[in-house]
Order: C-alpha cells, then sequence, then structure tokens
C-alpha cells in the first residue's frame, strides 16, 4: 500500500510538471503568434508605402528583379 502511495505521489508530481510545462508552450505560442501578426502587418504596410511611393509590385514583394 506504501508503495501504492508514492507511486501516486509520483505521478501527481510528473502531471503537475507537465501542466506547467503546458502552459509554458501555450505561452509561447501565443507570444510567437503574436510576434508572427506584428512581421505580418509591418510588410504589409512597407509593402503598401512602397507602392504608394512608385515602386514596383515584385521589389514591394521583396522579389529580385534582373
Amino acid at each position: 500500500n506504501r508503495s501504492l502511495t508514492d507511486e501516486l505521489a509520483r505521478v501527481r508530481t510528473e502531471l503537475d510538471k507537465m501542466k506547467f510545462d503546458n502552459v509554458q508552450l501555450n505561452q509561447q505560442a501565443a507570444d510567437l503568434v503574436t510576434e508572427r501578426d506584428s512581421l505580418l502587418r509591418r510588410i504589409s504596410a512597407e509593402s503598401r508605402d512602397e507602392l504608394l511611393s512608385g515602386g514596383s509590385p515584385d521589389s514591394a514583394a521583396g522579389v529580385e528583379t534582373n
């Protein structure tokens, strides 16, 4: 019975650690999504500004033209 209690305590500790790790991973994922959205907005704004200033659509998209 003692070993079962110890095993249960170990499993609970592992589950708590996994939950904590999961929370951290979810936060990191949310941070990455926020960063991605910010970068996409910047790229969109830069492309729009380039087009408005008379640049070609290719150069606004970051495509090298030869």
